[in-house]
Formats: structure tokens, C-alpha cells, sequence
């Protein structure tokens, strides 16, 4: 159960604030001053367990809320009416054709009608009614398992469903998905297929002419535009009505993370897209599909990218933007939203009010409240009633008022460059000469750190280090600009930015400078391993989890999976460096940590899933074997049934207390 509770307020949605007041107090101690004296140490496994409420949705009807949760190894969906109150899970591997506890992963789902949802599985997309019953596997193995018990479908063997493709019909037997025909092609230019949910079935919609990336619906399910992408420049094709013939390419420009499609106006003639602005930030702009032609800017900001568009379902009207600043924002053109997010953000400024979701007719809405403290609780409002229900906190186990505060900071790049990032403060240890820990993000391109709870930060922070993020040239969020001043700088610029802002956290007193570690996963975990060869004077140690330590090995490998498409392989040369130029092959060479093993002398633990397919763990032995050579073992930890991310639960403590134990000896406290 949810221990959910309905409170009215005192008359309609212009009195449901007072309650919101009330229930606000949930998490009031996320916004209170912090206690002079250290909090107690918080078990490990508090903060290596997975929220036990993931992605609330709203059905369209409003009748009830749809999550992800998790059960230790296993993940599910469950369901929780609004009516009766009550809560019905369903775990992955109850349904059969589930061995290992690996499969039993639900990454995602969405409602596709009233009654009807489709749950984006290992073993496939599921359909499911929202009492779980007429539950069918629509691809991959599950289908595979299913198909001798339904003669007539078509074959799965035709059938490699990407995405879906939004459309206003909400019919489940009608869900337009893209499709690539043939998954060994390395180019993936998807068809257009219609889906029935119920019993599997398929049949083309839209063929693809050889040069679409992403296609996109009018609200009546009509396939009227596409993104063109070669991995370098972005167009646009349109037509603009479904009997007329496709226009010829608009373009976008440079194929940055500015340029994208966010949906269709209500009049399913004007259509709104993402594209870089004069200065250079994502901007959110119209486009006439009759005219052919752009308008002005609908909204920008100077500095920051706008993140996502919001629509409401059925009024299929623009209603706001996402974006972030220092922290998640939101700017809504609708003046209802706006007043509700005034309210929202009054009642409580210390956290950030999402307004994630809302039924067909926008009757009702789900808030998740949450800040880098609050790991986040659900809301749902009642627009009519003006209702309160507070609905789930994600992490009830672990207090606000115990979770450390997350400071945004800005300083300058040697080159002049500004820098943003976050310094996270351990609770009742004082700000100043702190063990600190410089915590790398992945991607690197088009990533970036946001304010928002993170169960590692945190847990670094109640052991008593203070916790550096750096979005490093490259990073996603801060103009076109920003993210091209990344290309080709791996080992480089990029590099140089983040010593540059833990070096600025040293001179502003926060970091002792001889207690210093270097962390990260994926390419933070690369920039752990190069930072250690390359300024070995800066950090005392490093921690590299699923890390990248030899570029060529790794794009070679990549150049010789099925599921790398050519344009992948462009992005990647574009942005890291032509495998075809010998100088930039040979500068890759240089800077990969595997060819610098020698030069790593300060104590280094290694992290690796051996189900990664990101980052394959071939990439930690040969690093761990340059380091033998050289005469430096580092520490190890490779886990099972773990991919591309954070260990969890009884894995994820068995790392959370090796990465304890390490930091602890070469840092102290």
C-alpha cells in the first residue's frame, strides 16, 4: 500500500492551496537549517536500495496511478485506484519465460489507452490492462516464447519496435511505433508500423525513403514529419497535409542537442520544434507546415537550453516548456498552469514542484516535490474538488532533514570559459578544508549534473566528504557553444575543466588539498583513471566505475556491433575523433589510460558490471593488466548482472562499503 489519504479543502481549486500548505509539512525539514553536529552514519544499504515508487502516471480517465517498484532483484508495475484505494503490483517473472533475476527488469511503460498500458521490458514490450489481465508479449523473447500460442500474428522476426510515435487517438489497438527491419543494417533508418496491443499484430504505415531518423504524428495519426540526420546536420521534412507530397529538406543546422521535434498544435498545422536560437541556447520555435516557414522564438533563455515541451492531451494545446537553470525549472504560456505553479512553488520554494502528469480531460494532476535533499514524494490535485492527496514518498527510509545541501557554483575555466557545477556539503562538519570528492559525470556530450537528489552524493556526504560536480565543456544544457567547445578535447579541455574547478574549490577553502579523490562511471569513470596519470599531484585516489580506458579498442569494438548505426559511428568520430585520421587515431592513443598505466601511482579502485555492453569489461582487465605490468595493482570489484549503471541493493552495498572502505583509508576524515 501507498498509505495515501485524502484531505479536502475549503472549497475548490482556489482554496486547495490551504491544504497544500498542510500537506507541504511532508517536507518541510528538506528546506530547514541543517544541524551543527554530524548526523549518524546511514546504513549503506539505505542508500543503495531503489525507490520503492518509480514514474507515476496518471491513467487518462483519472481512475487510477500507474508506477515502477521495485522488490530487490525484480521490478514491476503497479496500479493504485483512486477509488477503492488500494494498490495491486505485478513483479516481472510472475508472468513466466523469466529465469534469472536480470530479466525481471521493467525500464519503463506508458498508457497507450483508458484501460490498456504497454510496459517496456528485458524479455520485450508487454501489453497489460490495468488489472493485469489479457497480458501479451509484443516483442523480443517474450513474443518469441508466445508465438506458437497465437497462429495468425505476424512473425516477430519483422518486428523491432524502437519508440512509439505520439498521436491524440489514445486507441490501443492503433499505436504507431517506429520499426527497424533489420537489425544487423548498422543503418538504422526506422519504418513506420501500426501496433494492435491486444493481440500483437502489425502492418506498415510509412516506409521509410532511406534517410529519416525520427518521424513524427498529426493528432489524428497521420505521419507528417521527419527529422533527417547524418549524424553531423539536421532537417526537417514535412508535408503538409497526409495526401500531399513530402517537402524538400529544411535545415536545422549543426546536429547538436538543440535541434529536435516537441509535438503538434491542436490545428495540426503548426508545429512546434526545437532549434538553436541567435544566441546559440535550445529555443523552442513554431513552424507553419502550410507556409513553410519559422516564427519568432516562443521561448529562450539567455544562457540555458530549454530542456522539453508540455502538452495537454486533449485539448492538444502548448501549455509550457522545462528547462534547467541551477535547478529544474518550469515556464508555462497557459495561465491556469502558471497560477498553479505559483502556488505550488510558494507553499514550499525550498523544493521543486513537477507537474508530471495529468488525466485526458486535465481534471487532475500528479506533483512530484523533491530537491537535492528530498529524494521526492507525489502529489495528485484535484482541479474540480480541489482535493489533496498525497500519494508516495519514493525513499521514505531515508529523512531530508539528515541528507546534506547541494550548492550550485560557477567559476572560470583557464581559458576564461565559465563553469557551472555543484559542491554538496556534508551535514554539521563546517565548510571549510573538507575531504572532498570530485565526482565526474558521464556521456560526456550533451550530459550534465542537475540539482536533484542523489543517493551516491549523498552517501559520500554522510561520510563526511564534500562532493564536487563539474559540467565540463561538452555538457548538455548551456548553448550550442558550450557543447561544440567539447569536440575532440577528450584527454583535453574537458579535462582541464575540471581540475580547473577542483583547484577553485582548493583556493575557496572548501576542499583540503591533500585530500583529494577523483570519481566517476562511464567516461567520469575514464576522466578518474586519466586524471590519476595525468595530475598526479592533484588527488590522492581514484574510484573508476564501468570506466573507458582505451579509445580505439572501444570504438573499434563498437564499429563491429550490429546495434551501432553509421550515424552513431559519424557522432562519435564528429565529436571524439576519426578513427580514419592517423593524427587523431594517434591522440586518442595518447590520452587512453591503458598507454598512461605507468604514470598511475596513487591508490586506484576499479569498478566493473560484467553485463556491460556500453562499455564492455574488457575495458577494466586490459586496464588492470597495464597496471600489474607497471607495478601497481589496483583494487577490483566486477559484479554480476550488472550492465551500464549503479549497482543496486545487495550489490550495491557490497560496492557502497568497498568504496567506503577505500576512501576512508586514503582520505581519512
Amino acid at each position: 500500500m501507498l498509505n495515501a489519504f485524502t484531505m479536502k479543502s475549503n472549497g475548490g481549486p482556489a482554496g486547495w492551496v490551504v491544504v497544500w500548505l498542510a500537506t507541504a509539512a511532508m517536507a518541510q525539514a528538506a528546506g530547514a537549517p541543517e544541524p551543527t553536529a554530524p548526523p549518524p552514519v546511514i546504513p549503506a544499504e539505505d542508500f543503495a536500495r531503489t525507490p520503492q515508487y518509480l514514474d507515476m502516471q496518471l491513467s487518462p480517465d483519472g481512475a487510477c496511478i500507474a508506477y515502477r517498484t521495485y522488490d530487490n532483484e525484480s521490478s514491476g508495475l503497479g496500479i493504485l485506484s483512486l477509488d477503492k484505494m488500494k494498490a495491486e503490483v505485478m513483479m516481472w517473472g510472475e508472468k513466466g519465460y523469466s529465469i534469472e533475476a536480470k530479466n525481471n527488469a521493467v525500464f519503463g511503460y506508458r498508457w497507450v489507452g483508458a484501460n490498456r498500458m504497454v510496459a517496456y521490458t528485458a524479455l520485450g514490450w508487454a501489453g497489460t490492462d490495468r488489472d493485469f489481465s489479457h497480458f501479451k508479449y509484443l516483442t523480443g523473447w517474450g513474443r518469441r516464447s508466445e508465438e506458437e500460442e497465437r497462429p495468425g500474428i505476424s512473425s516477430s522476426e519483422e518486428f523491432y519496435p524502437i519508440e512509439m510515435v505520439p498521436d491524440g487517438r489514445l486507441d490501443p489497438q492503433r499505436v504507431l511505433v517506429t520499426n527497424a527491419p533489420d537489425i544487423s543494417n548498422a543503418e538504422l533508418r526506422p519504418d513506420v508500423l501500426q501496433l494492435n496491443t491486444e493481440d500483437g499484430s502489425f502492418h506498415l504505415v510509412e516506409k521509410n525513403p532511406g534517410n529519416v531518423r525520427n518521424w513524427g504524428a498529426d493528432w489524428d495519426g497521420n505521419i507528417r514529419f521527419g527529422l533527417i540526420s547524418d549524424g553531423v546536420v539536421s532537417r526537417l521534412v514535412y508535408r503538409a497535409a497526409p495526401d500531399q507530397p513530402w517537402s524538400p529538406p529544411i535545415d536545422f543546422g549543426r546536429d547538436t542537442v538543440s535541434s529536435g521535434i516537441a509535438g503538434l498544435d491542436a490545428d495540426n498545422r503548426t508545429l512546434f520544434v526545437f532549434k538553436a536560437s541567435p544566441d546559440g541556447r535550445k529555443a523552442l520555435y513554431a513552424f507553419d507546415l502550410l507556409e513553410g516557414k519559422f516564427s519568432g522564438a516562443l521561448f529562450q533563455h539567455k544562457k540555458y537550453d530549454v530542456a522539453a515541451a508540455v502538452f495537454s492531451p486533449k485539448h492538444r494545446r502548448l501549455l509550457g516548456v522545462r528547462y534547467d537553470t541551477d535547478r529544474p525549472r518550469q515556464y508555462w504560456f497557459d495561465p491556469d498552469f502558471a497560477k498553479l505553479q505559483d502556488k505550488l512553488d510558494k507553499a514550499n520554494p525550498t523544493l521543486v514542484h513537477d507537474i508530471v502528469s495529468m488525466d485526458w480531460e486535465v481534471k487532475k494532476v500528479l506533483v512530484f516535490s523533491h530537491s537535492a535533499r528530498e529524494p521526492g514524494y507525489y502529489t495528485l490535485l484535484n482541479l474540480e474538488t480541489g482535493k489533496v492527496l498525497p500519494v508516495a514518498k519514493t525513499r521514505p527510509w531515508l529523512k531530508p532533514e539528515a541528507m546534506a545541501e547541494t550548492y550550485p557554483v560557477t567559476c572560470k575555466a583557464r581559458d576564461g570559459l565559465e563553469l557551472n557545477g555543484y559542491v554538496t556539503l556534508p551535514v554539521g562538519r563546517g565548510k571549510k578544508n573538507l575531504p572532498m570528492v570530485t565526482y565526474v559525470h558521464g556521456g560526456p556530450f550533451g550530459i550534465r549534473d542537475v540539482w536533484s537528489f542523489d543517493p551516491i552524493v549523498q552517501f559520500l556526504a554522510n561520510r563526511g566528504y564534500a562532493v564536487l560536480q563539474v559540467n565540463y565543456r561538452g555538457s548538455g544544457g548551456y548553448g550550442d557553444e558550450f557543447y561544440l567547445k567539447g569536440r575532440h578535447e577528450v584527454g583535453g579541455a574537458i579535462q582541464d575543466d575540471i581540475e580547473d574547478m577542483t583547484r577553485w574549490a582548493v583556493r575557496q577553502g572548501v576542499a583540503d588539498p591533500h585530500r583529494l579523490a577523483i570519481m566517476g562511471a562511464s567516461y567520469g569513470g575514464y576522466s578518474a583513471l586519466f586524471a590519476l596519470a595525468h595530475t598526479p599531484d592533484l588527488f590522492r585516489c581514484g574510484v573508476a566505475c564501468a570506466a573507458v580506458s582505451d579509445w580505439l579498442t572501444l570504438i573499434k569494438s563498437a564499429d563491429q556491433r550490429a546495434e551501432y548505426s553509421r550515424e552513431a559511428l559519424r557522432f562519435w568520430a564528429a565529436v571524439l575523433g576519426d578513427m580514419n585520421d592517423e593524427k587523431q587515431r594517434q591522440r586518442l592513443a595518447a590520452v587512453s589510460p591503458v598507454t598512461l598505466a605507468a604514470n598511475i601511482t596513487a591508490p586506484l579502485f576499479i569498478m566493473h558490471g560484467e553485463n556491460d555492453n556500453t562499455v564492455p569489461i574488457d575495458q577494466a582487465y586490459e586496464m588492470v593488466a597495464a597496471m600489474k605490468k607497471a607495478g601497481h595493482t589496483p583494487e577490483t570489484l566486477y559484479i554480476d548482472r550488472v550492465g551500464h549503471w549503479w549497482p543496486t541493493n545487495k550489490r550495491g552495498v557490497v560496492f557502497l562499503e568497498r568504496l567506503e572502505v577505500f576512501l576512508a583509508a586514503n582520505l581519512g576524515k
